[in-house]
């Protein structure tokens, strides 16, 4: 299965650049091949330290290709030759981020829908937020003399439903003054089909600042992952005899946020009923063992949005002492 990577704002350029040769094959001028053009995130963006991602399902087309054009209308209708500069950078806006609350969803980037995770920084308060879509979600910020290392990773679940899964992750960036915002980012995609469970493709965005010799690097790996839609759960309990004490069925979304296993359970069954993406139906089966401290233990399941993506839901396992 092969995954295509591509960036909008290099698309544009490249098919304006088409047009181009046209008119200079038609009157007779000559041009060099296209350059790659600079890093999307560009400009000051490259100064403010990338704080997380936010992904879309559509691209956001943020670069200014007018002004862009107008810079360069010179070169671009000269007899000579045209070079897509290293400077497209600062031809990229910004989408800033309003905050209206203490959840990840009061993070909103207006005329744009998606999904963020981010770590921001206020005054000495490092501030993570994770939206409910993200699942597997895991943090790490490790603080040395030498610098600050912060590392996110998640993984977000698309239905086995024929089509492309195609997703964005436009990187988040916190300018000094504590304004948060999100600039144009690479895009992936991959076609799906019924068999495609299990599918998964993942991509890294990395930053590196230096100033003053202290140091911050930041990355946040995302994972998309392809699973059968979810019809329906069975939660089975069993004893040291491997027989069943108790057994419960729920449908996608309403199993309890909690479970207390009976005394005699010595470990739990979940039992998922799917559904691929040609009607066929499947089935997994995931043990919970009681474990010898009696700790706590999570399992999760998922429903189906109208937008294709699987939203996990997550149960605690109340095993006790």
């Amino acid at each position: 299965m092969k995954h295509k990577f591509f960036h909008s704002a290099r698309t544009i350029l490249a098919l304006f650049a088409g047009l181009i040769l046209l008119i200079a094959f038609l009157s007779g001028m000559t041009f060099l091949p296209l350059a790659a053009p600079a890093d999307a995130s560009g400009g000051n963006a490259q100064e403010d330290p990338m704080i997380g991602v936010f992904v879309t399902k559509e691209y956001l087309d943020l670069f200014d290709m007018e002004s862009y054009l107008s810079d360069h209308a010179a070169s671009l209708l000269d007899a000579g030759t045209h070079q897509v500069s290293d400077d497209t950078g600062k031809y990229s806006g910004r989408l800033y981020a309003t905050l209206s609350g203490d959840s990840p969803s009061s993070l909103s980037f207006e005329g744009a829908e998606g999904f963020s995770y981010y770590c921001s920084q206020e005054e000495d308060v490092t501030r993570i937020e994770c939206d409910e879509l993200f699942a597997k979600g895991a943090s790490r910020i490790n603080e040395t003399d030498d610098g600050t290392q912060v590392e996110l990773e998640a993984t977000l679940y698309q239905a086995s439903l024929p089509g492309f899964m195609t997703f964005y992750c436009n990187p988040i960036y916190q300018a000094a003054d504590g304004s948060i915002y999100a600039t144009g980012g690479q895009g992936i995609s991959t076609n799906v089909d019924a068999d495609s469970a299990g599918l998964s493709c993942s991509t890294t965005l990395q930053q590196e600042l230096k100033e003053d010799g202290s140091s911050r690097s930041f990355s946040f790996k995302i994972t998309f992952c392809v699973m059968d839609e979810p019809k329906s759960y069975r939660l089975l309990q069993m004893d040291a005899q491997n027989q069943v004490l108790e057994e419960q069925d729920y449908l996608p979304g309403d199993v309890p946020e909690a479970i207390r296993p009976l005394e005699k359970a010595s470990y739990l069954i979940l039992q998922t009923f799917s559904t691929k993406g040609d009607g066929t139906e499947s089935a997994t089966w995931e043990l919970f063992q009681r474990p010898d401290a009696g700790t706590d233990a999570t399992l999760s399941t998922y429903t189906l949005r109208e937008d294709r993506i699987c939203q996990p839901h997550y149960t605690t396992i109340q095993w006790g002492g």
